[in-house]
């Protein structure tokens, strides 16, 4: 279990720093901020998939890394999505 949460962080984390590669332009926060909401995100969506599949011990299933990245994205294109919303009004 502890594994498949390390893995998850590190989905996160490779996510929060891959949409700050792809996401054009200046951002109001940090490299870290964003690792951070890839992170929670992909947390949430690893979590989210153990109370469907539950989770085979010693094993890393396809299903938590898909909904982990899923999370990871979710968070990272809601956080743009409000901070594009502030910057406009």
């Amino acid at each position: 279990m502890l594994w498949n949460l390390a893995i998850f962080v590190l989905v996160g984390v490779f996510a929060g720093g891959a949409a700050r590669l792809f996401y054009p332009g200046r951002q109001p926060m940090q490299v870290l901020g964003t690792m951070m909401i890839g992170v929670a995100g992909a947390l949430l969506g690893g979590l989210l998939s153990w109370a469907f599949w539950p989770a085979v011990e010693g094993q890393v299933s396809s299903s938590g890394l898909l909904m982990s990245l899923l999370g990871a994205g979710l968070g990272l294109a809601g956080w743009a999505s409000v901070a594009y919303a502030r910057r406009i009004s």
